[in-house]
């Protein structure tokens, strides 16, 4: 019963940082296991438990939602591959961890290819925030990689980062059809005798 002079009880109203969470943990979740193509508005919001004008208020398309899911992803990889960069004690340790996160990564049990390459691919404007958002996190993991392989070997710092870049476009792309023991294992190999290679010309 409730006690006279009383309303029914509420549940507390999220706040626009609370509602923004939830659809963004829910689509990185759908994403993640279905592709962005896949995955329409209607299940998504049906999946957060959150009604339809809440969802709109915070993301007024699916492209800004995915420009956002996307976006989130990027942060956080950086932060992950910053704070490895920052614990080596030397440039070739740090590379060789960015390396080893890679194969942490092909190897999960969900994984289904680089996720800035397969959401770009499902656009074609290029100013598409997934197309956008891709080429920036290409760029940002390429100017990493430049920074570390400059300080191994200024001369040839520029030329071993764009193979290792490459590599690892090649070996995301290998394990998403062929697994992490295929070859894309062997690409991550020749990735760190390059690294190697390189340090020991220093």
């Amino acid at each position: 019963m409730v006690a006279s002079g009383q309303g029914p009880s509420r549940a507390p109203r999220l706040t626009v940082a609370e509602r923004r969470r939830i659809v963004l943990d829910t689509a990185t979740r759908l994403f993640t296991q279905h592709g962005v193509h896949a995955v329409g508005m209607d299940r998504l919001i049906a999946e957060t438990g959150l009604s339809k004008m809440s969802v709109y208020r915070v993301f007024a398309t699916k492209d800004d939602l995915v420009g956002a899911y996307l976006d989130q992803l990027r942060t956080r990889i950086f932060e992950l591959i910053d704070r490895d960069i920052d614990n080596a004690d030397d440039p070739r340790v740090a590379l060789h961890s960015i390396l080893s996160a890679i194969e942490d990564d092909v190897r999960r049990p969900d994984f289904r290819g680089c996720p800035f390459g397969n959401a770009a691919a499902e656009y074609d404007e290029h100013e598409h925030p997934a197309r956008r958002i891709a080429q920036e996190y290409r760029q940002g993991l390429l100017d990493r990689l430049q920074r570390l392989a400059s300080e191994l070997d200024p001369d040839e710092g520029r030329r071993l980062a764009r193979q290792l870049a490459v590599i690892i476009d090649g070996a995301y792309l290998s394990a998403a059809h062929l697994g992490a023991g295929g070859p894309a294992s062997e690409g991550v190999a020749l990735a760190r005798r390059l690294i190697d290679e390189t340090s020991t010309m220093s």
